[in-house]
């Protein structure tokens, strides 16, 4: 008896029913437990990749930290769209001096990742300069240096180097 080219390769009859007893055994002496596929995607808690905050308003240069849960660690934070630097293992974030729309996102080893939106405002509040006047002789040179403060960050600006009148 010679097999024919229309019967399909693979096993059939007494070698299949053979091949299904002996898979179930092994299944049934192994002790194989059910098995579940959002262990697998989500981390061994069960719990599904979230960032926070997900959505937030912050004035321009603001910093805020990103946290990740869920899913399967480590995180890594990136800027999908917008301005402003982001820590990609800390999830550290500065907004830009730009109003606008960032987009910010977490990726966990597993590929999976979420967004978070965050708007940029305009900076709000006045700049605080010292000396606020300085009196020069008129032909005089001077080199007066300024320095100030933003409300939200401390900072020191220069300015007005060689200013003659």
């Amino acid at each position: 008896m010679g097999i024919s080219s229309s019967k399909k390769s693979g096993i059939s009859g007494a070698s299949a029913r053979k091949f299904v007893f002996s898979l179930i055994l092994l299944v049934l002496l192994t002790g194989c437990d059910k098995f579940d596929l959002t262990s697998v995607l989500n981390g061994k808690d069960g719990l599904p990749l979230t960032i926070s905050p997900l959505s937030l308003v912050v004035p321009a240069n603001e910093q805020i930290t990103f946290t990740a849960s869920g899913g399967i660690p480590p995180y890594t934070y990136s800027i999908v769209s917008g301005e402003g630097v982001i820590d990609s293992s800390s999830g550290a974030f500065v907004a830009s001096m730009t109003p606008g729309v960032t987009l910010v996102r977490v990726t966990d080893d597993n590929a999976t990742s979420q967004d978070a939106e965050i708007e940029v405002t305009a900076f709000v509040g006045s700049l605080v300069i010292s000396p606020s006047t300085t009196t020069l002789n008129t032909g005089a040179t001077a080199n007066p240096v300024f320095s100030g403060t933003w409300p939200s960050t401390p900072g020191t600006y220069c300015g007005l180097r060689n200013f003659y009148l």
